[in-house]
């Protein structure tokens, strides 16, 4: 495997919801296929929501480590 098939990240799944979105609005897509577009559309943005709330959840041992010293 090449460096850019190893190189997906949270932004990639990001922008292809973004995609997804704007290709529909334009009417890129045909009836029949709008099932499989919003099921895979779904599934990227339910990712990003999930790996986005585990990047911005506080450790419990983070929280501790204010300084009220410095004030």
């Amino acid at each position: 495997m090449t460096d850019l098939q190893n190189s997906l990240t949270l932004n990639d799944f990001t922008m292809m919801v973004n995609i997804i979105d704007t290709c529909t609005e334009r009417g890129s897509f045909k009836g029949n296929e709008l099932v499989a577009v919003g099921t895979v559309r779904e599934k990227f943005a339910e990712f990003v929501k999930s790996h986005t709330a585990k990047a911005t959840e506080v450790q419990p041992d983070q929280a501790d480590d204010t300084n009220d010293d410095d004030i």
